[in-house]
């Protein structure tokens, strides 16, 4: 519905404020239920940029674990695979491991344990890579001094896959990601689709430059 409200004397510009759910591309902890969603971790996004020493050049999203230090959102290293791969062991490779960026797959343990292993074998950071193309929010019992990013199977396939070129080595670049709303935008029209969420549209008559305006409130 539309309203029309006369302009306050000195407005300029547009307002927004969008109110939203988590992205829909970012899958829940397996074992959270309805009553613990309120308390769930929220998701903090991250910009992701890869290197390869052949030249290979990618860029791509990561969403921090909640169990890496706030302190070190910024991080970069070389990438080195974890073996095994899903560091439901303590790691053979931890020679090549220490002071780089361990890259672990989801599966077969607990973040926890992968987490030990990595810190074990002296890792600088950690790199997930989900089963699928989804960012999954993992849990582990304790924050721990390395920081840590779960990323999607695309970006393991680009890491480590079947198209990785031969012996190419790729370092990463980790960031915070400022635009952290711009990731939601697709979850407020699908909110809209579905009847969770209204949008109010406010014609503003008068003033200076002035534009519509939008508010999104859940239903």
């Amino acid at each position: 519905f539309s309203q029309r409200i006369p302009a306050r004397e000195g407005l300029h510009g547009a307002y927004a404020a969008s109110r939203t759910s988590p992205a829909p591309d970012l899958e829940q902890q397996d074992t959270m239920t309805e009553g613990k969603a309120a308390d769930a971790p929220q998701a903090i996004y991250s910009r992701a940029s890869f290197k390869g020493d052949r030249g290979d050049t990618f860029n791509a999203r990561a969403v921090y674990t909640p169990f890496s230090p706030p302190a070190q959102r910024s991080f970069k290293g070389l990438v080195v695979p974890a073996d095994p791969i899903l560091a439901n062991q303590p790691l053979r490779n931890a020679f090549r491991a220490k002071g780089k960026l361990v890259l672990i797959l989801r599966g077969d343990v607990s973040f926890d344990v992968k987490m030990q292993h990595a810190v074990e074998a002296g890792a600088a950071g950690v790199i997930f890579c989900n089963t699928d193309d989804s960012l999954y929010l993992a849990e582990a019992s304790k924050e721990y001094t390395i920081p840590s990013v779960m990323m999607d199977h695309k970006a393991f396939m680009k890491l480590h896959g079947r198209n990785l070129m031969p012996a190419q080595r790729f370092t990463a670049d980790f960031d915070f990601d400022r635009l952290q709303t711009l990731h939601n935008s697709n979850a407020v029209e699908d909110a809209l689709s579905q009847g969770r969420m209204c949008k109010l549209e406010v014609t503003v008559v008068g003033g200076h430059n002035l534009k519509d305006m939008e508010f999104m409130f859940a239903m």
